[in-house]
């Protein structure tokens, strides 16, 4: 073991686990995002970290655990988003929350690419994306039951139909966007496919 090696484990062992668990995570996200999420192995993670390849292993048990634990970060950031839509204006809330969305997964690049390849491939990456699946459909719902009640939405609509409606929505356009290389606008994509949900959903004075 070199002089420099020895001294840097002594550094880092005198670091606390979550400052040194967060210096390894965002120096895997770096190296994703510089090289692509295949090309990048632990070793060069470590490497990246400036720690053992054992530390890392210490706190991701592999690289989909990496992955994962971002993707998790981004479903936190994706749920705000729909927290702040607005019921008084339900079309346009979301297409305001679709178009940072957007925003969200250009600025992840080849990251938001590699989450949408091991969803098909990983079972825990599939079974986490089905439970946040589920929770989207829950915020949504809960979205449309306010929507009902102040008369911004038909009221006779079911608000958990309506959610179904627009996760599915999300999820199919985003997929589709994201393989084909995000060379147009996602939110304007939304927007004209909510237009034609709305139509459905406006309340019945609106309608005639």
């Amino acid at each position: 073991m070199t002089t420099v090696t020895s001294h840097r484990i002594r550094r880092n062992r005198a670091l606390p686990r979550p400052v040194l668990r967060e210096r390894v995570f965002r120096a895997a996200l770096d190296l994703f995002r510089e090289t692509g999420y295949e090309s990048a192995t632990i070793e060069l993670v470590a490497r990246r970290a400036g720690v053992a390849k054992g530390t890392v292993f210490n706190f991701f048990p592999s690289k989909g655990a990496i992955l994962l634990s971002h993707y998790a970060e981004l479903e936190a950031r994706f749920a705000s988003l729909l927290a702040q839509a607005s019921p008084a204006r339900p079309r346009a809330a979301l297409v305001e929350a679709f178009g940072k969305a957007e925003t969200l997964l250009r600025r992840e690049g080849v990251i938001a690419d590699a989450i949408l390849r091991e969803v098909a491939i990983d079972a825990t990456l599939y079974r986490v994306n089905q439970a946040s699946n589920r929770q989207d459909r829950e915020r949504l719902t809960a979205f449309f039951e306010k929507c009902r009640e102040k008369r911004t939405v038909d009221p006779a609509c079911d608000p958990a139909v309506a959610a179904q409606a627009v996760a599915d929505l999300w999820s199919g356009t985003a997929q589709d966007w994201v393989r084909s290389g995000k060379g147009y606008s996602l939110q304007r994509s939304l927007a004209a496919k909510l237009d034609l949900l709305f139509t459905g959903l406006a309340p019945a004075r609106r309608r005639r």
